[in-house]
């Protein structure tokens, strides 16, 4: 009975030390393993790793990271894209100013209907598209200057108008030139910002 008790008790022993053997093998990481990731944390190092490979970006913790909202970005757009309007419409009236010598021109050869017709062009296409729009993109000051040089270039419309129903060629081309002084006046109070930030410089 004693030797049955003896050996029984050694077998347990031995089962003991192999199954804290076996444990340790299994808890014990083989020398140069990579120890284990959570899946979600494993994505999101290849997908930073995989953007700083192939862009040089860096992702920084989130902690470090500033987002603009997109409120912010639809606001830095439409500014971007209401200077750049503005900046245009400066640009169309001083196209057109090319025109101003053609009002002499039809003066001096006795053309009023084609004198009247380009008065009531001029002052639909440039003064009300163009001049009354930019009075209501500016603001302050500028935007009263603004208003009061549009609507004397539209009282020398109506003038050139009146004078080719005369047909008075020499009030026609002094109200002309009246014109051209307050187109002139209209288009200096263009902010310098708009030529510095959408202007072609120069050679």
């Amino acid at each position: 009975v004693v030797l049955l008790a003896s050996s029984i008790s050694a077998h347990r022993e031995s089962n003991v030390r192999l199954m804290l053997v076996s444990t340790q093998a299994v808890a014990r990481p083989h020398p140069g393993a990579i120890p284990s990731v959570p899946a979600v944390h494993r994505r999101r190092n290849f997908l930073a790793g995989a953007l700083a490979l192939c862009t040089g970006v860096v992702i920084a913790p989130d902690s470090a990271l500033a987002y603009r909202t997109v409120q912010e970005a639809m606001e830095d757009t439409k500014q971007i894209s209401s200077s750049s309007e503005l900046y245009a419409r400066f640009g169309v009236v001083r196209d057109r100013m090319s025109q101003l010598e053609e009002f002499s021109r039809l003066a001096d050869d006795a053309k009023w209907d084609n004198l009247q017709a380009l008065a009531r062009n001029y002052n639909r296409v440039v003064q009300q598209d163009e001049m009354l729009r930019i009075v209501a993109m500016l603001s302050g000051s500028t935007r009263d200057d603004a208003q009061r040089y549009a609507d004397l270039v539209k009282n020398d419309l109506k003038a050139i108008d009146s004078a080719a129903r005369q047909q008075d060629a020499e009030r026609v081309k002094q109200t002309t030139s009246k014109l051209d002084e307050n187109l002139r006046a209209f288009l200096a109070l263009q902010p310098s910002d708009l030529r510095e930030q959408f202007g072609v410089p120069d050679l």
